[in-house]
């Protein structure tokens, strides 16, 4: 129990230990003072020359009186502001009689108008009647012409078209019977190139056909000697003919053991073979090549149907030790070979049979499309002959009625010109008449009407010189400005140019002040100054400098030109403050320090607070030499870059903790 109430003890301890801390903190925080520092520096230090200026207008004019008489009226005072054409002041116009003048020149000018308006409105009516004709004799002249011209421009373009039409038809004409005459060119050169093809394809043909006969022959005297060679070397295997009659001794025994039926066949069949063979040798030699041809693939079955039983015949035959299987396979390749080629002489006979076949057929449709074509050339050229004799006649008759019609049309366009120019010359007199009278009208009004016309003009001159005279009675105001002096009074006689009021521009105002010799030395153009008034202060530059003295005076003219916007309490003819600096040699590179870091003391003495470390203030004594406005020269106790207060001075003491 102790132990809680001790730590509850210790808690409290600290929580106020650190509330107490905090409150110190905040004091601290809140005892500083708000002060502005600066680190001190040497500078050149300037005087001030403190001059009082005047505020003048850049912008003034004077209002005259434009006419003599007494001031009837005035409407506005000094410093009234006034708009553009506001009447300022009135004249009196009764008393110079202006008024009655007017009256009676007003009346006169009435008078004369309507005597011109009536002249001109008769005038104008006999003009206008005469203007009407001429615009009819115009119109007329006008619609006459151009249909004139459309009947004109109608036959001509008539002629054009029947000679248009007259040279298509000739070259039309031309080109039908150059067209006539050359496709009956074309069909006999048709003709001739056909004989001359149909020759020379019959020609070709027949040599196709004797060259294939000699190919017939040819391939027939070879098949038949092949097919000799091949039946005798059958005859050497089967020993039939008395020519091979020991040569198979040796293995005729073993040809065929296995089946001796094939034999006797394969034997047969060579006799029948060798019969046709002879028989073609000995009997067809005096027949046509293709029906040859036909024997010779007889005889070529035949063959082939021999050379399938030798197959079958050493299919069954046997081998020994004097008749080998190389032998016996030796036999079979020969076998093998001759009834390739007896194939093969099979094929070439059948492909001569097609290409037989295949030329008569050629030539047969061949003569037959050429006896068509012939045909249809020789009827083409009794067309073309028919054409070109109709063609010829229908040139003719075609250029026989253009020719009529162009005649016909060319007396009529002689007709119509000569009824044109009839038309044309009736209304061209009619305008000329119209116009002759036109002018004459027109010249007998004009003088009348210029007559009374110098009339009119003669009073309206009056009446406009009595209502200027009578409008510059009034004076008015030429800006909206502000008037800065009044020169009359109520019932004042004035003459014309007596300057009445005089006006400025209240928004454009300048600085004006006149300087002696001395001073305009420190003076330069664009120069800052400060001008001053009721605790308000502007910087500002010098904008023109005159460059010579006043003759009387022997001052010079100084102006100062800025905006006034920024003053609330300056008016026109008001002095200000000016302050300028004259730049001296003497102090250039001094310490300078600003008035407002002064602290005077009850001996006079001066003093300022520095800044140390913390930001915590010490007084220090300084002695000061010359000054100005706003700056004074520190001459000793105070060095560069020590850091002083300049501002809010009077609220401190020696050792406050300042802020900025």
């Amino acid at each position: 129990m102790k132990k809680i109430i001790s730590i509850l003890i210790l808690s409290s301890f600290l929580l106020v230990s650190c509330w107490k801390n905090e409150e110190i903190v905040e004091q601290q925080v809140i005892d500083k003072k708000y002060a502005k520092t600066e680190i001190v520096n040497t500078w050149s230090f300037t005087e001030e020359l403190k001059l009082t200026w005047k505020i003048w207008a850049s912008k003034e004019t004077v209002i005259s009186s434009q006419i003599w008489w007494a001031v009837k009226q005035i409407n506005y005072k000094v410093w009234d502001k006034v708009n553009e054409w506001d009447v300022l002041a009135i004249i009196d116009d009764k008393a110079n009689l202006l008024s009655v003048n007017l009256r009676t020149s007003t009346t006169s000018y009435n008078n004369v108008a309507n005597v011109y308006s009536l002249t001109k409105e008769s005038i104008e009516k006999d003009l206008a009647s005469a203007k009407l004709s001429l615009e009819n004799a115009k119109i007329s002249k006008d619609n006459t012409y151009k249909t004139t011209d459309e009947q004109l421009k109608l036959a001509q373009t008539q002629l054009l078209n029947i000679d248009k039409t007259q040279s298509n038809t000739k070259d039309t004409s031309a080109i039908s019977i150059d067209l006539a005459k050359k496709s009956l060119e074309t069909s006999k050169l048709n003709l001739e190139n056909f004989e001359k093809n149909y020759n020379e394809t019959i020609s070709s043909l027949d040599v196709k056909k004797s060259n294939l006969i000699k190919n017939i022959e040819t391939n027939i005297t070879t098949s038949l000697t092949s097919i000799n060679s091949i039946l005798i070397y059958a005859d050497t295997i089967l020993w039939i003919s008395d020519e091979n009659k020991y040569l198979n001794d040796s293995y005729e025994i073993y040809l065929w053991v296995k089946d001796s039926s094939i034999k006797t066949e394969t034997e047969q069949n060579y006799k029948k073979t060798k019969n046709v063979y002879d028989s073609f040798n000995n009997s067809n030699w005096n027949t046509e090549s293709v029906d040859k041809l036909d024997n010779l693939l007889n005889l070529t079955n035949y063959t082939i149907t021999l050379y399938e039983n030798l197959v079958k015949l050493l299919d069954n035959s046997i081998t020994s030790s004097t008749f080998t299987d190389s032998s016996l396979s030796a036999m079979k390749t020969s076998v093998k070979r001759n009834q390739s080629l007896i194939l093969w002489i099979k094929s070439t006979i059948v492909g001569l049979q097609n290409s037989w076949d295949d030329l008569n057929s050629t030539i047969s449709s061949t003569k037959i499309t050429l006896e068509t074509n012939k045909i249809s050339l020789n009827q083409a050229i009794k067309i073309a002959e028919t054409t070109l004799q109709n063609t010829l006649s229908s040139v003719n008759s075609n250029l026989d009625s253009v020719s009529w019609n162009k005649t016909l049309i060319e007396n009529q366009l002689q007709s119509t010109i000569a009824t044109i120019k009839s038309s044309r010359d009736s209304v061209d007199n009619a305008l000329k008449l119209a116009q002759t009278n036109y002018e004459s009208t027109k010249a007998k009004l004009d003088a009348s009407l210029a007559s009374t016309k110098n009339q009119l003009d003669s009073v309206s001159w009056q009446k406009n010189q009595l209502l200027q005279q009578i409008d510059n009675t009034i004076i008015k105001a030429p800006f909206s400005w502000v008037i800065t002096s009044k020169n009359i009074e109520i019932w004042q006689m004035v003459s014309a140019w007596t300057p009445c009021f005089s006006i400025s521009n209240e928004n454009s105002k300048i600085v004006k002040l006149d300087l002696n010799s001395d001073n305009i030395k420190e003076v330069k153009f664009w120069q800052k100054v400060i001008i001053s008034k009721s605790w308000q202060e502007v910087d500002w530059n010098i904008s023109l400098i005159s460059s010579s003295a006043d003759t009387t005076t022997k001052m010079y003219k100084v102006e100062i030109s800025f905006d006034f916007s920024k003053f609330n309490n300056i008016v026109l003819w008001d002095y200000v403050d000016v302050f300028m600096k004259k730049q001296n040699s003497l102090n250039n590179n001094v310490i300078v320090i600003p008035f407002t870091s002064l602290i005077t003391s009850s001996t006079w003495d001066f003093s300022v607070y520095l800044v140390w470390t913390g930001w915590i203030l010490s007084t220090k004594n300084i002695k000061i030499w010359d000054s100005n406005s706003h700056e004074v020269i520190v001459t000793d106790w105070l060095k560069v870059w020590d850091k002083i207060v300049t501002e809010w001075t009077l609220n401190l003491s020696e050792g406050d903790t300042i802020q900025e």
